[in-house]
């Protein structure tokens, strides 16, 4: 959360100085009329345009993240996580040490937003076994899995996360034991 937050200020201060930029540029234009004016306005307002654009998705990325931390079931402190690209494919990466917040909105692993029934997003399915959480989801036709490494949970822990997500998602996970 916290570097999607310093990304976001980075973008905001961005966008604001190529605006008074662009703004700076579009007086000039009026007021003197030059050609070579013209060439450096058009290129400081593409690259206004481009900058904001980013500080539309990177705000959207945190409102996502905000709404995860407030609605949290499960937060995990320190976590391994698998994640498949295409279930078929075994496409797999491995990630380390990371803090890991789940509710029935998504998933944020760090500063990466995974959203579940928006944007095309479907939760397929949930494994819950006593050293990992398994989550299937698909998205434009391509099936992803995360495997979160939790450590050990015990069985009170895990049926109150299932017994809450089933609640506020209406998805049971299916438990190993």
């Amino acid at each position: 959360m916290k570097a999607i937050k310093q990304k976001l200020t980075l973008l905001s201060l961005l966008s604001f100085l190529s605006t008074v930029i662009v703004l700076f540029f579009l007086i000039k234009e009026i007021f003197i009329l030059k050609n070579s004016v013209r060439l450096n306005f058009i290129v400081i307002f593409l690259i206004a345009l481009t900058l904001l654009i980013l500080l539309i998705y990177q705000y959207n990325k945190f409102k996502t993240a905000k709404l995860i931390l407030e609605s949290k079931i499960l937060h995990i402190e320190s976590a391994k996580i698998e994640e498949e690209t295409n279930v078929k494919d075994n496409g797999v990466s491995f990630v380390d040490g990371i803090e890991v917040y789940i509710s029935c909105f998504g998933i944020l692993l760090g500063s990466k937003v995974i959203k579940f029934n928006i944007d095309k997003i479907i939760l397929k399915k949930i494994e819950v076994d006593s050293k990992y959480i398994c989550f299937t989801y698909s998205s434009n036709k391509k099936t992803k899995m995360i495997k979160i490494l939790h450590g050990s949970m015990n069985k009170y822990e895990l049926q109150n996360f299932i017994e809450r997500f089933s609640y506020e998602t209406g998805i049971v996970p299916i438990l190993f034991t």
